[in-house]
């Protein structure tokens, strides 16, 4: 992309529109008193637009995070709990590795409480990764669960430089295709 302006048309470089990206997500932030990653999940469900999201959210805010993949659903806590799996914080719910306090700092849950261990999280997200356009859409790995997962969980447990880049990718497409204002170009040339 093209730092230029052609008519009505501005060409951007991924940079750009990364600063464009965080400008938004920091603006909602400080309305919404989420996190970063809350919001962007928040914003993401809104489709970028900041219009729409102030204008839904605060009707029913518990409701708006069970919406944005924050928090369970109660239809899903339901399912969950008819397998029986408990939120625990005392072994991963995938390999069944204990948690100990030498390795507590390895083990991860998001709000839903459902606990697995870093090896785990990496391959789960590893294979996710494949599938840039779904990245930022994936939920908790405890089946039935509705919690997403924050872009900030792939770059803390990836470090191969191609799930990076397709996550990156991920972000960058689900951006554009929320954005009114942005689209791709047209050029195969284009990147």
């Amino acid at each position: 992309m093209y730092d230029q302006v052609q008519g009505d048309v501005k060409f951007l470089r991924q940079d750009q529109i990364l600063t464009e990206r965080d400008s938004l997500i920091n603006e909602a932030m400080g309305s919404l008193s989420l996190s970063k990653d809350e919001t962007i999940l928040a914003l993401i469900h809104y489709k970028w637009s900041i219009e729409k999201l102030y204008e839904k959210w605060f009707d029913n805010v518990e409701e708006g995070k069970k919406k944005c993949g924050l928090i369970m659903t109660d239809s899903s806590r339901k399912q969950v709990n008819s397998l029986g799996v408990e939120s625990n914080g005392n072994s991963c719910l995938i390999c069944y590795d204990e948690k100990t306090p030498e390795t507590a700092n390895n083990f991860f849950s998001l709000k839903c409480g459902h606990v697995f261990c870093e090896g785990c999280w990496i391959e789960y997200l590893m294979e996710k990764s494949k599938h840039f356009s779904a990245v930022l859409q994936s939920t908790c790995p405890q089946q039935g669960g509705t919690c997403i997962v924050y872009e900030s969980i792939f770059f803390k447990y990836l470090t191969d430089p191609e799930a990076i880049k397709r996550v990156k990718k991920g972000i960058i497409k689900n951006y554009i295709e929320g954005s009114k204002e942005i689209k791709y170009c047209p050029n195969p040339k284009c990147e």
